[in-house]
């Protein structure tokens, strides 16, 4: 198993919802390690990402490798752990 394969890899999902006249944005994020849990979208951005470590969006999706975490995500990672969604 190469390094790449253990790279721990973020995915940023955002939401779209209408109430009214206005429109609001919801980001939740992941940490994943595997792609058992994630959606479709999902694991097609967590493997472009362990394939070639760059930032990749696909539609809603954005995947940010473990090289590229800032100490904001590294935080967020302590905090939430690895497979556990949360909101941003």
């Amino acid at each position: 198993m190469s390094k790449e394969d253990k790279t721990i890899v973020l995915l940023i999902t955002a939401e779209k919802r209408q109430s009214g006249t206005q429109s609001l944005t919801e980001y939740s994020g992941i940490f994943a390690a595997e792609r058992e849990a994630l959606n479709e979208t999902e694991k097609n951005v967590f493997d472009m990402v362990r394939e070639r470590p760059d930032c990749w969006s696909l539609g809603c999706v954005t995947g940010y490798p473990e090289s590229l975490f800032t100490e904001v995500e590294r935080e967020a990672l302590r905090n939430h752990g690895i497979g556990k969604r949360f909101s941003m």
